[in-house]
């Protein structure tokens, strides 16, 4: 692979780092708005939609695609808010669903923690491949 490609992969990576935390910080928000509803009587729950969004991106890179298209389809990444099942009833009873608010909330600053380390290590990484020491 050219260095030109891998200089434009590794400017996605960073860019998709980036992205995820946000998704991780969005989500958080999302699941905060969810607890404090869950005993409105009708409310659906709302969910950040993102890691859906990255099956093409996933496709093109197994696949060995140029780097311009897995750049092209990476910028084509956003986290999104959504109502969490559009099919789902809504709540019926106050406290519904409160369960499963708290174990997201719980899953997603675990997972939050764990991005946070490898965007850190990464970054020594860097530090050390530029510096050398």
């Amino acid at each position: 692979m050219a260095e030109g490609a891998l200089i434009q992969i590794s400017g996605v990576t960073q860019q998709l780092e980036h992205m995820a935390l946000r998704a991780f910080e969005l989500r958080q928000r999302v699941i905060a708005h969810n607890i404090a509803n869950v005993d409105s009587v009708g409310f659906r729950p709302l969910r950040v939609n993102f890691e859906e969004q990255l099956g093409p991106l996933r496709a093109a890179i197994e696949a060995q695609d140029s780097p311009d298209r897995i750049a092209a389809l990476a910028a084509q990444v956003r986290p999104e808010v959504e109502t969490e099942d559009a099919t789902a009833t809504p709540f019926a009873t106050p406290g519904e669903n409160l369960d499963e608010q708290l174990v997201a909330l719980t899953k997603n600053t675990l997972d939050y923690e764990a991005m946070l380390t490898v965007v850190s290590r990464l970054g020594g990484l860097r530090r050390l491949a530029i510096s050398g020491s």
